[in-house]
């Protein structure tokens, strides 16, 4: 199922896991937060930045952010059918 919409970046595995199982898992309770931007924005700035010969670190950011659990929400409101979030215990290293 293709999103009619572009996809932000970082959400694509979540879309991912949910289409392969309608379930999507979450690091903790996903309360991390992204600036999520959408994917052609990032192709351009990649082009202009090899066009003209840019060097050095990039941060590309929109200055709003969210977190994974909202992102998660929101996927599984638009799914068409039943979706589990799945938060998973922090393990410490």
């Amino acid at each position: 199922m293709a999103p009619a919409t572009p996809q932000l970046l970082w959400a694509e595995p979540v879309l991912a896991a949910r289409r392969q199982d309608g379930r999507i898992p979450l690091f903790g309770n996903g309360e991390e937060t992204r600036g999520p931007f959408v994917r052609d924005d990032a192709v351009d700035l990649i082009l202009k930045v090899v066009s003209y010969g840019s060097t050095g670190v990039l941060n590309l950011a929109t200055g709003a952010s969210a977190t994974f659990r909202a992102v998660a929400e929101m996927v599984a409101a638009h799914a068409g059918r039943p979706v589990e979030i799945a938060p998973s215990p922090r393990r410490a290293r």
